[in-house]
């Protein structure tokens, strides 16, 4: 069922980028994008909050059922209202280029999920990324060398597309580290319901939601370095200020650092996004959008698995290490304070354990998260405006005029 979702998901997104591409001019561009990244944001913003009320409240299968009217509306407002676009000739299916990178992604991020308990260095989990790289690396040559390529690979040709790529990999590791690890810690450490902790999600989602116009008309006006750039700082210094989380930290101090490292991503999310493809002729937009889509979709999964690995093993290591420091001093204070059985002191006494393992797991990880954002941040400086890109659309279409 969720491979049929992400089949619609994965025809939607490449699609409306494309869409926004045709019909909005390259000046204004990054304005339209900005709006664009805002209908993005909504359901972000509201889904935390939304489903943690459906869970705890009504029932969790709801999650699910309440896409179903979503779907039939969407449905019929796309018939009804969309236009339609001239069409391209594109070949045949590429088969081989789909069961190849097929996969090798279903075998990558089997063994990321798998690894911590089979074992890294186990026969099947080596095995897997063996296949893994096979195969992608089998479709990279296919893709290069078939006249009708699934992905258009060539679009790495253009500096800035290719630059950007590896900048959004980086934001979006950083970004979804954040929003699944506070969710996570809010639940498990502070002990907050699912809806309780959707809410104090909710303003810092809203916050990035109101940057992406306005850092969508910075685009415009100064061109790419200056939004991403100073996005990616304050997200990184905000990201180091999480390093100091605790146990006791307020949850206002969580919700205030959330809320300006949002204003971050806000500002670099959309310029960066925008620079990707504005370097792009028309014809190659669509192809441009396919593969930006992927990378941010793989990107994510495969860089919140390898954070989930190295969380789980350092909170292994810190709840061995508490445990062997741990004093019987300890457990007689719990029996003398709360009065507990010695069973129930020792059973809170590890549940405290695992708790500050979690929250120094956590820290660890906001420091790896930081400098991510540190090393996204430096190819800033290669990220051009998207002239070139308006330049070869223009250069192109005299082209095709001029044959006709």
């Amino acid at each position: 069922a969720r491979v049929i979702h992400a089949v619609g998901v994965g025809m939607i997104m490449p699609t409306t980028m494309t869409m926004v591409y045709a019909v909005v001019p390259r000046e204004r561009i990054g304005s339209a994008m900005g709006i664009f990244g805002l209908a993005m944001m909504v359901a972000p913003a509201a889904g935390p909050t939304l489903g943690g009320y459906l869970v705890e409240y009504i029932n969790w299968r709801w999650v699910f059922t309440i896409n179903l009217p979503i779907g039939v509306i969407g449905t019929f407002l796309a018939l009804a209202l969309l236009p339609e676009f001239p069409r391209n000739k594109i070949g045949s299916f590429d088969a081989w280029g789909f069961i190849t990178s097929a996969l090798g992604l279903f075998c990558m991020l089997f063994a990321l999920s798998q690894g911590s308990d089979w074992g890294w260095t186990s026969f099947r989990i080596v095995m897997l990324f063996y296949i893994a790289f096979s195969f992608l690396l089998l479709f990279v040559y296919h893709e290069l060398t078939t006249p009708f390529p699934l992905l258009e690979l060539r679009v790495f040709k253009y500096a800035t597309f290719s630059i950007g790529n590896m900048m959004m990999m980086m934001l979006n590791v950083v970004m979804f580290a954040g929003i699944y690890y506070i969710t996570y810690y809010l639940q498990t450490v502070r002990g907050l319901g699912a809806f309780h902790a959707g809410i104090i999600m909710l303003p810092p989602a809203l916050v990035s939601a109101f940057m992406l116009p306005i850092s969508g008309r910075m685009f415009d006006r100064l061109g790419p370095k200056i939004p991403v750039g100073g996005g990616l700082l304050v997200l990184g210094v905000m990201t180091y200020f999480l390093t100091k989380m605790d146990v006791m930290t307020p949850v206002y101090h969580i919700v205030i650092w959330n809320m300006l490292r949002c204003v971050g991503i806000g500002m670099a999310m959309m310029p960066m996004q925008t620079a990707i493809m504005s370097q792009l002729p028309q014809s190659l937009v669509g192809r441009g959008s396919a593969i930006t889509n992927i990378v941010s979709r793989v990107s994510s999964s495969l860089g919140l698995a390898a954070l989930t690995v190295f969380v789980t093993n350092q909170m292994t290591n810190h709840a061995a290490y508490l445990t062997w420091t741990a004093s019987g001093a300890n457990l007689s204070s719990l029996l003398a304070d709360h009065q507990l059985s010695a069973s129930t002191a020792a059973a809170l006494l590890q549940v405290k354990i695992s708790q500050m393992a979690f929250v120094q797991a956590l820290q660890e990880l906001f420091l790896i998260v930081t400098i991510c954002t540190i090393i996204a941040a430096i190819p800033v400086v290669f990220l051009k405006s998207g002239q070139g890109g308006h330049q070869e659309a223009k250069t192109e279409a005299a082209e095709n005029l001029s044959e006709t």
